[in-house]
């Protein structure tokens, strides 16, 4: 079973020489906060726009603080939302308390205020075909209204 989308996609670790490329390529310019990343400063490789979870592989260097509170701050709640977007759409999404009475629920809430039972769609064709007997429920509709004569 191949999913749409990576569930687990294998980080890189880049080497000196690309991460020496990352930094000469920006000028040395931390890309959060624009400010110059000084030699000997702690600096990390960061995704630029797309985090990498969303698939993002635009790089650029960013001092480790701006790089911590860019991730807890942007990147973390936008991953999480785009989860949720997608388990909604696709219908995994399930919440851990229904609401009582709800439409998983087995029972009704009427508007005057009781309690019924809620009927399985077999049960309510049952219904359906004890109230009006005479009607021939293994004819369709359309041929119904042809074979009484009505065009």
């Amino acid at each position: 079973m191949t999913l749409p989308f990576p569930l687990h996609r294998r980080r890189r670790s880049y080497s000196t020489t690309e991460r020496e490329a990352i930094f000469f390529s920006s000028g040395g310019i931390c890309h959060l906060c624009k400010l110059p990343i000084d030699p000997g400063e702690a600096w990390e490789v960061s995704h630029v726009e797309v985090p990498f979870a969303l698939g993002g592989d635009d790089v650029g260097p960013a001092h480790h603080l701006c790089h911590l509170k860019e991730t807890a701050e942007r990147t973390v709640p936008m991953v999480a939302k785009t989860r949720r977007q997608r388990q909604k759409h696709n219908g995994s999404f399930e919440t851990e308390t229904p609401l009582p009475c709800g439409h998983k629920s087995h029972w009704k809430k009427k508007i005057g205020g009781g309690l019924e039972p809620r009927q399985t769609l077999a049960d309510h064709e049952r219904a359906r075909r004890e109230h009006s007997p005479a009607l021939d429920f293994a004819t369709p509709p359309i041929m119904r209204r042809f074979q009484e004569g009505k065009p």
